[in-house]
């Protein structure tokens, strides 16, 4: 810290460089070190995408402190701000690709550690990165934000808005089409029972016409906790007990 700030950035960039070259067994694995010392160095734009490997890493081991801890890294070096439960407005940077998806790693992360109560941080960045996929005609990302973490958020939340918003954006009779369906027809479940059965009912046709196992159990299993949320006992027992609904 005695050095001059120009000749402390060099020794980081050479320190970044040598990381690179002769270490990228180690760069692969902790993918924070280069990013620290690209950030260091002035580099913001290289250390950022490092800040969301890092943070990628992190979720996809489940060290949800550690990957909210390199995703607001990268977002703070875009000068995009990462707290409060507001929506961007129309004066804060508008995200990338990588912005984006650091911010869908974020929500993702925030959520996995977060009460009930502190929900609201994680979905203003779901709705922000939801926003630059809606944008820019990402649809597959765009599902991707509006599918996790289905329905285990309650509809308060404001995730049920989002699929809302997705579905509009997808071919019906799709397996796309089918998945949000069966996310919304939870969502629904908890004010609208008729259509959060017509939602589910329509999901549960096409996983069973298509054969696609992992989504008829998801949606079974979302009917039938409907079903109980409603007091519709015997609905819920049968599609608790039969493969077929």
């Amino acid at each position: 810290n005695s050095l001059l700030i120009s000749r402390r950035q060099q020794y980081h960039q050479r320190t970044a460089q040598m990381l690179e070259e002769a270490s990228p067994e180690l760069v692969e694995m902790h993918p924070e070190l280069l990013a620290h010392h690209l950030a260091e160095a002035g580099l913001t734009e290289r250390a950022v995408n490092y800040w969301l490997k890092a943070g990628e890493r992190a979720l996809a081991s489940y060290a949800y402190q550690e990957a909210i801890t390199h995703f607001e890294r990268g977002l703070i070096a875009r000068n995009i701000v990462v707290s409060g439960t507001e929506a961007a407005s129309d004066e804060d940077p508008v995200p990338d690709a990588e912005a984006a998806s650091a911010l869908f790693g974020l929500g993702q992360a925030r959520a996995s550690t977060a009460e009930h109560f502190q929900m609201q941080a994680a979905i203003a960045c779901f709705t922000r990165a939801f926003d630059y996929y809606d944008k820019t005609g990402d649809v597959e990302r765009a599902v991707a934000v509006a599918e996790y973490p289905g329905h285990s958020l309650a509809a308060e939340t404001g995730m049920d808005r989002i699929v809302v918003r997705v579905l509009a954006l997808v071919r019906p009779d799709t397996l796309q089409a089918a998945r949000l369906l069966s996310v919304h027809g939870a969502f629904l479940g908890r004010g609208d029972y008729p259509s959060a059965k017509n939602a589910l009912d329509r999901a549960l046709a096409f996983s069973q016409r298509e054969r696609d196992t992992i989504l008829e159990m998801r949606t079974l299993t979302r009917s039938a906790n409907v079903a109980i949320f409603n007091l519709h006992y015997s609905d819920s027992i049968r599609l608790s007990i039969s493969p077929s609904g």
